[in-house]
């Protein structure tokens, strides 16, 4: 990359013999001061292709961010848990820990958007989303938007105690929830969760994981919905 000196010498001229006719001493200070008006209008454009860069760097980030994210909620989207649930895996793995994964589904929800309205509905999404935010807040938990009113979570390193606490914990939250309508009519929502922790290496496969914490959320819907249910493979591999 070229300095200011660089830029300077590519320009400059040799100086003049002290006898020169005026014509040239003319001529050589017209073109200094063009050599000089080059490299300013070379400077800005410079600076100005920068500037675009940058911002065009800022909005491919923004981009990349809405294509991971609901703007709804504000939490991951589907595809962000596809693409990237290998690397919470991998984590747990290289790190010799268990994994669990978490579907939430909330009880009754075309029921919500029927009777108090699908803005009224959104506004519950949006509030059950923060209160998993805020009960699943590390680093290496991942929280996303599965389809609908269905939710995965993927929790790092946790015992099977402290799982079970933290999901009802957060099932209990939810439930603790008061949602005003339009009309400014209040109600709360239940959530069912259906979890699977095992090794790492339990499968590559996340569909594996899903359908083993999907098969657990069907025994919670079926048992009175609003419970957590769970299997532990983490003894048996």
């Amino acid at each position: 990359m070229k300095n200011d000196d660089d830029v300077n010498d590519e320009f400059e001229f040799k100086p003049l013999y002290s006898n020169s006719p005026k014509e040239v001493v003319l001529l050589y200070d017209e073109l200094q001061r063009n050599k000089k008006e080059i490299n300013e209008h070379k400077r800005k454009l410079e600076d100005e292709v920068e500037q675009r860069t940058n911002e065009l760097k800022l909005a491919n980030d923004k981009l990349t961010q809405l294509a991971q994210k609901y703007g709804l909620t504000g939490i991951y989207n589907r595809r962000y848990f596809d693409e990237n649930f290998g690397l919470f895996q991998q984590l747990a793995f290289r790190n010799k820990n268990s994994l669990a994964v978490a579907m939430l589904d909330l009880d009754h929800f075309k029921e919500v958007n029927d009777v108090h309205g699908h803005l009224t509905g959104d506004q519950c999404l949006r509030l059950v989303s923060e209160t998993l935010s805020v009960e699943f807040s590390r680093t290496t938990d991942l929280i996303a938007r599965y389809g609908g009113e269905e939710f995965i979570l993927v929790i790092n390193q946790i015992s099977e105690k402290d799982l079970l606490s933290k999901l009802d914990k957060l099932r209990v939250a939810i439930a603790e929830l008061v949602i005003y309508n339009e009309n400014q009519q209040s109600f709360k929502v239940t959530a069912s969760i259906g979890a699977v922790l095992a090794p790492a290496s339990f499968s590559r496969d996340a569909e594996q994981w899903i359908k083993v914490a999907d098969l657990c959320l069907y025994k919670a819907k079926n048992s009175g919905r609003n419970t957590v249910k769970l299997e532990n493979f983490t003894e048996l591999l």
